[in-house]
């Protein structure tokens, strides 16, 4: 049975102070068709593709969000195959990676690296033991590539309707404990609610499409959810976290 962690909570105001200096937050689980989570070993090599080079193609993937055809699923697999083949022993990389600051106590390090208008890159650098509780990602997709270390997701898609009680019903998608090379990705209708939790020294890169924008940021939310099942073996009532 899982057990619901607890964590040092973000709240909407602190989600908005960060996207005033840069974008927010980790990305979540798919797995083949939509949003699931299962680990995906990536490829990676010291002769991989240079960081900037990523940058550069993610830009060029990133605008087919634009087409009226546009799949979010293929989009989140196309960009985990991208991020698994950097190097990630590019200085350019390594230098965003050694620029790790806590701020705050029990609560990871997370620095925006880019923000291109069409996608945003997010650095997040966690100490053994440090968490973020559930959160959702509106209207968004993502996709977490594990550098060092590890970290535990879970993940949770958000339901129709409520439970007799009046809470919110979320479905949940599967655990995934990520190592280095191994991706989680979500969407924007599946697995888009998910916790992290580090178990050791770890360092995520989180690629959105699209980026955290004001109207988004105003549509992120805190979640706390039920110890058990609320109906069969993987639905839970949930319901949101007010502000501190």
């Amino acid at each position: 049975m899982i057990s619901r962690r607890s964590s040092l909570h973000l709240t909407a105001r602190a989600v908005t102070a960060l996207l005033a200096f840069g974008r927010l937050l980790s990305g979540r689980a798919v797995a083949a068709q939509a949003a699931l989570v299962g680990p995906a070993s990536l490829p990676r090599s010291s002769s991989g593709l240079h960081w900037d080079t990523i940058l550069h193609e993610l830009q060029a993937l990133t605008r087919t969000q634009y087409a009226p055809d546009w799949n979010e699923a293929a989009h989140v697999e196309a960009v985990a195959s991208l991020l698994g083949a950097v190097d990630v022993t590019d200085p350019a990389l390594q230098r965003l990676l050694d620029r790790y600051q806590s701020t705050r106590r029990d609560f990871p390090a997370i620095r925006t690296v880019h923000d291109g208008g069409d996608f945003s890159v997010t650095v997040l650098q966690f100490q053994a033991g440090e968490s973020i509780e559930l959160h959702n990602h509106p209207r968004m997709t993502g996709v977490i590539l594990c550098i060092t270390g590890s970290v535990t997701i879970e993940a949770f898609t958000l339901l129709d309707g409520t439970t007799p009680e009046g809470h919110l019903r979320i479905q949940h998608e599967g655990d995934v404990v990520l190592g280095p090379g191994d991706h989680a990705t979500l969407v924007s209708g599946r697995g888009n609610i998910h916790a992290l939790q580090a178990t050791e020294w770890c360092e995520l890169i989180d690629v959105f499409t699209p980026p955290y924008t004001p109207d988004r940021a105003d549509a992120y939310r805190r979640y706390a959810r039920s110890a058990t099942p609320v109906e069969g073996t993987d639905i839970y009532a949930a319901w949101e976290l007010g502000e501190d």
